[in-house]
């Protein structure tokens, strides 16, 4: 089901940020309908740069190649 776990903290990468102007930090979920590797449900946590409001504490699907690990 993907290559993170439920309850893995991540953020999206330097290329992400690069990109968008965006830095998210959250929690991966279990709520994932599509059972993708691609693809990442994330709630998020934290956000810098330029927020969405509408997304801040609410499961986005995110792309998996745009995550890391946010703590080791």
């Amino acid at each position: 089901m993907g290559k993170f776990t439920p309850g893995t903290k991540v953020k999206t990468t330097d290329s992400y940020y690069q990109k968008f102007g965006r830095r998210v930090i959250g929690e991966v979920t279990d709520t994932d309908p599509f059972k993708s590797d691609d693809l990442t449900v994330v709630r998020w946590d934290y956000q810098e740069g330029r927020i969405i409001k509408d997304h801040q504490g609410t499961e986005v699907l995110m792309m998996t190649e745009d995550l890391e690990v946010a703590y080791q």
